[in-house]
């Protein structure tokens, strides 16, 4: 299945859904599902410019935990790797660099870096306490872009050594 045409979106009566909608024919014509999950909060590609190549995985979040979510998986579960952590982290937006890095926000305004979903995050950025409502990164992981109801946020991510909060 390519993502040419189609459209997925979190299903608004069951949040641990995402669907597939096909312009073409004009219906939804598949489901992704995370059995377990009680909400995911957000989803993005598997990493940056996803919808240009012929992958179909997506990475989602809940407000405790990471997914990895692949429509090839032959069964309801569509989860290939995950990473439930017992704190309430409140995860509530994901992006991913064009390498599969990936940053979450979260709604007291924390972004963790994870080099890979099923790790501990690499590096936490304490938040301000304003929840983050968008969250995108530069193709090579060296900024992160930040929205809240009130601010902006452009954080580098490179350090003075020379690596990003990545690694």
């Amino acid at each position: 299945m390519t993502m040419k045409n189609k459209l997925l979106f979190i299903d608004p009566q069951n949040r641990s859904k995402i669907q597939c909608f096909d312009f073409e024919k004009s219906k939804v014509v598949d489901e992704w599902e995370a059995p377990g999950v009680k909400s995911l909060s957000s989803f993005y590609g598997e990493s940056k410019n996803t919808q240009s190549t012929a992958s179909t995985c997506v990475i989602a979040c809940s407000d405790k935990g990471l997914y990895n979510l692949d429509p090839r998986i032959n069964k309801q579960d569509k989860i290939a790797t995950s990473k439930v952590y017992s704190a309430n982290y409140l995860f509530s937006k994901i992006s991913a660099t064009i390498e599969g890095n990936i940053a979450v926000g979260s709604r007291n305004g924390e972004i963790r870096l994870y080099s890979k979903i099923g790790q501990n995050a690499k590096t936490m950025l304490p938040g301000l306490g304003e929840e983050i409502i968008g969250l995108d990164l530069s193709k090579n992981g060296g900024w992160i872009l930040a929205t809240t109801p009130r601010y902006i946020l452009l954080i580098p991510t490179k350090c003075k050594n020379g690596k990003t909060g990545f690694e």
